[in-house]
């Protein structure tokens, strides 16, 4: 029987799904359990060993996300030798979390990453407006990290162009004269496009000021609009998704029907929860989410909030595959949605307010300040660079929806 991985990511009926999911993990978890000592003595400490017997996914043994930012060099399961990357997350405090890929690991997340979202924005190639400036303008050692993280994305770009440009006192603004020339090349071909960015990035420097201003660049029929992270600082000025698709609708002409708000965090990397238009996040069939109580981190009935702890075959050179977030979730359903998509549906409600902010888009949301409507935004001058040390290569990612 083939891997989850290997099949379409919607189309198992919940009991088929987490049969499949609890014999490949509950296998993955026996692996680690022998080839990680750190993963080993989690598990003892819970109670959990390979010998126990199965009683869903609940069942499985987790790793707090708070070990991947401690101790994430000894969290590997496989020979030293063998990692050839370090992914870091970002964090605002503390210590960000750490993942060590080796090749295998690197190829699933890319496979992960094309078969979810090709059932959102299709299979073929479009034309990628990023929400961002150009790689190698000025500053470009500050902005590399945000295109690393956004990459694996482009894998469905036809070609790239970008939305933002720098402005006075090294602050960012909207490109105007670029994002009219790359519209009206797409309009005048009949090309959907795809618009891509931070959540943070995206309403601050498009969406809100353009509105203001009156301005609107209409996509072509069929566009999409992916936006990753930050939704912890707008929250506290009080913009929800109702005002976003607000503004996608009167700027770029975009409906909840295109617009997809995509949560994932860096210790799954590759494994995506795309938002459809009926404003739920949906876990592919490689992966799943539990519920837990803040408190007693015993399991939750359907329906009720708690922390999520979220599975996922993809990642085979880390124990990365069963996380403890202290991300707030909920879910809705387990099979079919209304969109038509199999799979559990969930929203993602908060965090614990105990937790620290560590996402990619709430960085930069602390990171950088507002200026007027489509002037600029400035940046400091710490680099959010990748860092590149001896032996395997360390990259700083700045892709974590946390």
């Amino acid at each position: 029987m083939k891997e989850l991985l290997e099949e379409g990511p919607f189309q198992f009926d919940a009991v088929e799904r987490q049969e499949r999911l609890l014999d490949e993990l509950w296998t993955r978890a026996g692996h680690d359990f022998e080839s990680c000592d750190l993963f080993r003595k989690i598990c003892e400490v819970s109670g959990w060993s390979p010998d126990i017997e199965r009683q869903g996914l609940a069942s499985l043994p987790w790793v707090p996300t708070q070990y991947f930012k401690h101790a994430g060099k000894e969290l590997i399961s496989v020979e030293a030798e063998n990692i050839h990357r370090y992914l870091y997350s970002s964090a605002t405090s503390g210590f960000p979390s750490m993942i060590g890929l080796d090749k295998g690991t690197a190829r699933r997340q890319t496979k992960a990453l094309i078969s979810v979202l090709g059932e959102f924005i299709g299979k073929e190639r479009r034309p990628f407006l990023i929400c961002d400036v150009q790689p190698g303008s000025a500053q470009s050692h500050e902005m590399s990290a945000r295109a690393a993280a956004g990459l694996g994305f482009q894998t469905f770009a036809s070609d790239v162009s970008y939305a933002l440009a720098l402005g006075q006192e090294k602050g960012l603004r909207a490109d105007l004269d670029r994002l009219k020339t790359f519209i009206e090349s797409a309009h005048s071909k009949n090309d959907p496009v795809i618009l891509f960015g931070f959540t943070f990035l995206l309403f601050t420097l498009l969406l809100e000021p353009l509105a203001a201003e009156g301005q609107s660049f209409p996509l072509p029929p069929g566009s999409r609009i992916l936006h990753i992270g930050g939704w912890k600082r707008l929250e506290e000025h009080k913009v929800g998704r109702e005002e976003i698709l607000s503004l996608t609708g009167s700027v770029f002409g975009i409906g909840a029907e295109g617009v997809h708000d995509i949560y994932g965090f860096t210790e799954q990397m590759g494994t995506l929860h795309v938002e459809c238009a009926h404003g739920f996040k949906h876990a592919p069939a490689f992966a799943d989410v539990i519920v837990r109580d803040p408190l007693s981190l015993e399991p939750l009935e359907d329906g009720e909030i708690g922390v999520g702890q979220f599975v996922t075959t993809v990642p085979t050179s880390y124990p990365g595959w069963s996380v403890l977030t202290d991300d707030l979730v909920r879910v809705i359903f387990r099979d079919r949605c209304d969109c038509g998509r199999n799979g559990t549906g969930f929203e993602v409600i908060g965090r614990d307010n105990t937790s620290e902010v560590r996402g990619c888009g709430d960085v930069l949301a602390e990171k950088i300040i507002v200026a007027s409507p489509v002037k600029s935004v400035e940046t400091d001058q710490q680099p959010l660079s990748s860092e590149i040390k001896s032996g395997p290569s360390v990259y700083r990612v700045y892709g974590d929806d946390r």
